[in-house]
Formats: structure tokens, sequence, C-alpha cells
């Protein structure tokens, strides 16, 4: 199959996604979204510059994540789960798949969530807190909802050709 831009652009290799279906792997770069929300909020505690320095190790950790965890012993859980539906989301012919799982809604997710990211930015930069909370829960739900459906996904498409070879019990 083919990789997708944002494949190419986080460099995963064939290793790495394997690496990345770590439930350690998945949980802990869900769960970076805190610190990387707090690195835009710290502008208005430490300045810019550290900010930038908070926010870029955030950034090169959320880069790293998939290729420090070891390849797991068991997939068959619902971390590894999202890690497959996504591989067969970035790497999938769309016209392909269940249409219960149709490229409006799960773009929609991701527009969701890129809103709440914006959002975030924007309500830092004018220092209304509120505001900002609620962009950031916004940005996180639309991530953690798109990972349910890429779990979903794996579900539905794991006894086609290639996938079932990646859960592993």
């Amino acid at each position: 199959m083919k990789r997708n831009f944002a494949e190419k652009l986080m460099g995963m290799s064939e290793s790495s996604w394997e690496r990345h279906a770590n439930p350690l792997s998945v949980y802990s770069r869900i769960f970076s979204f805190p610190f990387f929300a707090f690195a835009f909020w710290s502008y208005h505690i430490w300045g810019l510059v550290p900010a930038i320095i908070f926010a870029f190790l955030v950034s090169f950790w959320i880069w790293m994540n998939p290729r420090v965890f070891g390849i797991p012993k068991t997939t068959n859980n619902w971390a590894s789960k999202v890690t497959f539906g996504e591989r067969i989301w970035l790497r999938h012919d769309r016209n392909d798949l269940p249409k219960w799982h149709s490229r409006l809604f799960i773009n929609t997710l991701l527009g969701v969530s890129g809103l709440g990211f914006f959002g975030m930015a924007y309500f830092t930069y004018i220092k209304d807190f509120g505001m900002f909370l609620f962009f950031s829960s916004l940005c996180f739900f639309g991530k953690t909802w798109y990972c349910d459906r890429m779990a979903w996904l794996y579900e539905d498409m794991k006894s086609r050709k290639g996938y079932s070879e990646w859960l592993r019990s």
C-alpha cells in the first residue's frame, strides 16, 4: 500500500507502526495533549521563548513517541486497534471502506479537533482562559473520538487480506 503524506511527515515505517501499536505509546501520546495545551498557555506565565521551547519539546515527544516503546506482545486491545485503523485510514482507498466510516464524518472529527487547536491558540493570545479551556477540550475530545472511530474501522476491516495479521493475542 502506498504511504500517505501524513504518514511520511511523521516518518512512520513498518517498525514504528509496530511500536506505536504498544498501548503505552497510544495512551502516552493521547495524554501528551494537556502538556501541549499548557505549553500554549505558558506564554502568559514564562513568556514567548520558554513557551516555544516547551511546545517544541512536546511536539518532539509526539513525533518520537511511536519509536520509543517496544513492539507489544499482544495487540488485541483498543489502543493497538486505534493504530491499525489509522494505518487503514491513511493508506486505503476511501471508496472501499464501509459506508458508516464515511470520509465526511471522519474528516469532520479531524476538523473539530483542528478547530479546537486553533481556538486554543487564539484564546491563548487574547488571554481568555475559559474559552482556552473550552477549545482545548474540543480539540482533545475530537481527537479521542477520532481514535475510537479508528478502532472501530479496524474491527470492520480486519477480515480483509493482510489486516488480521496485525492482531496478536
